[in-house]
């Protein structure tokens, strides 16, 4: 009470600033801070201190008491809470107001820029520019404060009646009530041409208000029943309980004239009634002026039988409209919309689907465009009896209950079952206002709208407010969080792993204005291609098992014609590590490597191959010299001379035969990697049949065993068996004495070999090699060499190898009996 101290949040320690001394008769009883202008202002017993950085720079003098204290539009504002009717600028006291009842200050409200002294009759707002007291609201009601949220709602609570809520301050309320201090509810409102305004009560009373909105006068029916319309004219005005003339009280006829009712260009009323729909003559006395074509037969007595009416159509009736371009009477029924023209003609009008139109209020342009309000269908535009336009819900009216409309200049104003609508004749285009205006959930029974202001009757009176109010369009507030289906809530790009693409979305807005009325729509791209719609009751969504992207949730608010600001949430939801762009990289070099590998391997191995054919021919060539070698050659031209010599010319001939065949088929064979394999039996034919001339007649003999095959359909390599022969006679058999035999069998081994055994009784590899040592010390067989080498290659190119096994045989005494070579080949088919 007597000390102000500042906490230092750096250091946690309060020091102080100001004080009184015990001895003073002071103490602190408010504070308030100015944080525009950085100013704080303490109120004590007695004054006010102001203080700034912690100093003291001013101090105003003020009546003695407990103060509320504001500082607004440079000027200190205080009052003595609870004490008097006062509210103090500096030493003037101002008076809230002249009643003598007593009020209680309770304190101070500040919004943005407005200050308001709440009291227990009431809140009072306080005109600060001329230091006087504005607008009472809420009168006899104890306020307690008052706070604006970001819609400029304004929100005042109170001790006993709970919270108020007041939608924008310069929509007022005007409510007239009976000496019981009950409002009247207000049914239907008309203005005049000399701009008084009329209002219609549920209780049977028409209550007449001048330009400055005070009532001048009332009049009453002979009973309560609620007034459906008012239809003013000349000095008169017709209303559903009875027919009044201006100034008087009472009625002038008393009785029911229907729900609506409007002018002819005959003199006549055109009427909407419970039952039918017909004309009156504007006197109310006699008969209607009826256009010639019409039957008067038609004409009844009604109310008396000094008034007559005639009869359109016996079926209630509720809105009426008579057409001087068209020359016809427009009268929507309970069932239909009908035309009926002044030559008799009569026409039932339906919408562009074959749909009956059922009408609550006209309006004509000026084009002869006939605007009809109905109760299923919205809204539409008729001409030359056919539905030009038509607009409902799907196309922007709030509801396709119409109640009412009204033209002006800015275009055709609806009054909906849930909403205040314009079709604007410049942009084309509806355009709801009632979420703008804060008036969901509140019955409007009429309007209508001047060239200023736009009047609702309502069952809690007038609402009225200027035009202008419509252009303060307030976006709806909005914002949504995104979580992942464990509960984590997520930020803007996030990634997820390719097996947590599970999205909860939560939609979060409070837009009181609208009152509950609005819906979230939203896209989540590139899954939606146009906006989805979303109740506002149901404010989450859950995006399943998304496949991998890169997705943005685009979402907003849209309450009537108002739409949010749009909130973007871009995410991604991430490939598996095998479809990722590193990965398919890294996957990609790999192969690429391993192409370049295997392309270098197939480029070493086709070359080696290249080399090995290369070798193999140059092999094949030696093969060639070995079936032909000089020696050979020398021995069959001695044989062939010696036969010539020993005048054996048959013989001779024979020898030259075979020679020259063997040579044609060793040069044919020279160019064949394979041969047939009967073709290879037979050049050893032929090779042995030649050596065999070079020994004595009985000394050599030889032995070919084949399989009972067809081996003309098998190949061999080329020129592959005879070096073994050659071999088996030269070192085997030429140095044996006696009888000298060579054997060759041909068989199969198993399903993948062919073995070829070369068999001969000759003196053995041992006794060969040492004659050959003794002879030719350095002398290397030519043909062995190349046979062996000539496998060689051949086996680096196969997949079966070809094998050789070359065994010495030996008697029982164990001497050297002669040679033995097995050569396995693979079989090959020929068509391979």
């Amino acid at each position: 009470e007597k000390s102000l101290y500042l906490k230092n949040y750096t250091d946690d320690q309060f020091s102080q600033i100001i004080s009184f001394s015990h001895e003073e008769e002071k103490f602190f009883l408010s504070m308030y801070y100015d944080s525009i202008n950085d100013l704080l202002f303490l109120g004590s017993n007695t004054n006010i201190l102001e203080l700034k950085d912690t100093k003291i720079i001013a101090e105003h003098s003020a009546t003695l008491g407990k103060k509320d204290i504001v500082y607004s539009n440079n000027e200190l504002i205080y009052l003595l809470k609870k004490n008097s009717d006062r509210i103090f600028w500096g030493d003037t006291a101002i008076e809230l107001s002249s009643d003598k009842k007593k009020k209680l200050l309770y304190n101070f409200s500040q919004t943005s820029d407005e200050t308001w002294v709440c009291t227990s009759n009431g809140v009072f707002e306080l005109d600060l520019n001329n230091q006087k007291i504005g607008e009472h609201l809420l009168a006899d009601k104890r306020i307690t404060d008052i706070v604006v949220d970001h819609e400029n709602n304004h929100w005042i609570s109170s001790l006993d009646e709970g919270l108020f809520y007041m939608p924008n301050r310069k929509i007022k309320l005007l409510q007239i009530a009976e000496s019981t201090n009950k409002p009247h509810k207000i049914t239907s409102i008309v203005s005049d041409f000399n701009d008084n305004i009329f209002l219609g009560t549920s209780d049977g009373k028409i209550i007449q208000l001048d330009s400055d909105k005070k009532e001048v006068m009332k009049y009453s029916g002979l009973n309560e029943s609620e007034i459906e319309y008012i239809f003013p004219f000349e000095n008169k005005l017709l209303t559903s309980v009875g027919l009044f003339e201006l100034g008087n009280e009472t009625p002038q006829i008393a009785g029911y004239f229907g729900k609506n009712a409007t002018k002819d260009a005959f003199g006549n009323i055109l009427m909407a009634n419970y039952n039918l729909a017909g004309l009156l003559p504007i006197t109310f006395l006699g008969q209607p002026v009826l256009p010639y074509q019409l039957e008067t037969k038609q004409t009844i007595d009604y109310i008396n039988s000094s008034l007559q009416l005639y009869i359109f159509r016996n079926k209630r009736a509720r809105a009426v409209h008579y057409s001087q371009f068209n020359e016809s009477y427009y009268i929507g029924f309970s069932d239909a919309l009908y035309r009926f023209g002044i030559d008799g003609s009569i026409e039932e009008i339906k919408t562009v689907k074959n749909q009956p139109i059922i009408a609550t209020d006209f309006h004509e342009s000026e084009n002869g465009i006939i605007w009809v309000a109905s109760s299923q269908q919205g809204l539409l535009s008729i001409k030359n009896n056919q539905v030009l336009q038509h607009f409902d819900t799907i196309n922007g009216l709030s509801n396709n209950k119409c109640k009412k409309i009204y033209a002006d200049d800015m275009g055709i104003w609806i009054i909906t079952d849930s909403s205040l609508d314009l079709y604007d004749f410049n942009t084309k285009q509806l355009v709801n206002y009632g979420n703008n205006l804060g008036l969901n959930g509140l019955a409007i029974n009429d309007f209508m709208v001047t060239s200023k202001q736009i009047w609702f009757a309502t069952n809690k009176g007038v609402i009225y407010f200027d035009k202008s109010v419509l252009n303060q369009e307030l976006k709806p507030f909005f914002e949504l969080t995104v979580h992942q289906n464990t509960g984590e809530e997520l930020t803007e790009n996030t990634v997820l792993p390719f097996n947590k693409n599970t999205v909860l979305v939560e939609f979060n807005s409070v837009f009181y204005k609208s009152l509950g009325s609005y819906q979230f729509e939203y896209k989540l791209e590139p899954f939606h291609e146009h906006w989805q719609i979303q109740d506002a009751k149901q404010n989450q969504l859950n995006f399943v098992s998304l496949d991998p992207s890169n997705y943005l949730l685009r979402a907003r608010l849209k309450t009537g014609s108002l739409i949010s600001s749009e909130v973007n949430f871009p995410f991604v939801v991430n490939h598996p590590f095998w479809l990722q762009n590193w990965f398919l990289l890294l996957a990609f070099l790999v192969v690429f490597l391993m192409f370049i590998l295997v392309y270098r391997w197939a480029v070493v191995r086709t070359q080696k191959k290249q080399d090995i054919k290369e070798m193999l021919a140059v092999s094949q060539l030696t093969a060639l010299r070995s079936q032909m070698n000089p020696h050979f050659m020398f021995n069959v031209l001695n044989a062939i001379q010696g036969l010539i010599y020993s005048n054996q010319k048959n013989k001779a001939n024979r020898y030259i035969g075979t020679f020259s065949t063997l040579m044609r088929k060793t040069l044919d064979f020279s160019a064949k990697k394979h041969i047939p394999i009967a073709e290879e039996i037979e050049t050893i034919k032929l090779y042995v049949s030649l050596e065999k001339a070079r020994f004595d007649d009985g000394e050599f003999d030889y032995e070919i065993s084949l399989p009972d095959e067809d081996l003309s359909i098998y190949s061999i390599p080329s020129l592959i068996i005879q070096p073994f022969i050659e071999n088996a006679i030269k070192h085997g058999l030429l140095h044996k004495a006696g009888q000298k035999k060579i054997v060759f069998t041909l068989q199969k081994k198993n399903s993948k070999y062919w073995q070829f055994i070369i068999e001969d009784n000759g003196i053995g590899r041992k006794a060969s090699n040492q004659i050959n040592e003794k002879t030719r010390p350095s002398h290397v067989s030519f043909a062995s060499n190349a046979i062996k080498t000539r496998i060689d290659l051949i086996n680096k190119l196969i997949h079966l190898p070809i094998t050789i096994k070359i065994e010495d045989l030996y008697s029982n005494q164990n001497q050297p009996q002669g040679t033995k070579v097995i050569l396995n080949i693979p079989i090959k088919p020929i068509q391979e």
